[in-house]
């Protein structure tokens, strides 16, 4: 199963300047990290999905936010039968404890939709597109 996750804080501030609440996902252990002196700007992101992006479609997007992301391929873990749950938690482990590398991406919100949010996906260092769509 492969999924996108994301390293994200948002929070509100209040009419005093000061933060109401702050949400953020759990702390991960940083093993590593590399400074990026170059990445692609704004404008160059809508360059490649103009170039990119298949002639005809149309997306509207609501937002657009450079976030570090990092695609994630877990192992299909089959629960259903006794004798496969000691080797799913195995699994499960193994796939915990495998680092994970989180590069800059320019996520374009697709507007709309129902449920999980959408997204175009510019990494802001190769200038590869993802399209995360259900």
């Amino acid at each position: 199963m492969s999924y996108w996750t994301f390293l994200q804080v948002t929070g509100s501030i209040g009419e005093d300047g000061k933060f109401d609440f702050i949400n953020a996902n759990a702390p991960l252990n940083i093993l590593d990290k590399t400074e990026k002196t170059e990445m692609i700007p704004f404008d160059e992101a809508v360059k490649i999905l103009e170039t990119e992006l298949a002639k005809g479609s149309y997306y509207e997007f609501s937002n657009v936010e450079l976030m570090y992301c990092c695609l994630a391929n877990q192992p299909a873990l089959d629960m259903t039968e006794e004798d496969n749950v000691a080797k799913a938690e195995q699994l499960a482990e193994e796939y915990n404890k495998t680092p994970k590398t989180f590069e800059p991406m320019w996520c374009f919100e697709i507007k709309g939709g129902e449920g999980a949010k959408e997204y175009i996906k510019v990494n802001a260092l190769s200038g590869e597109v993802f399209i995360d769509v259900q």
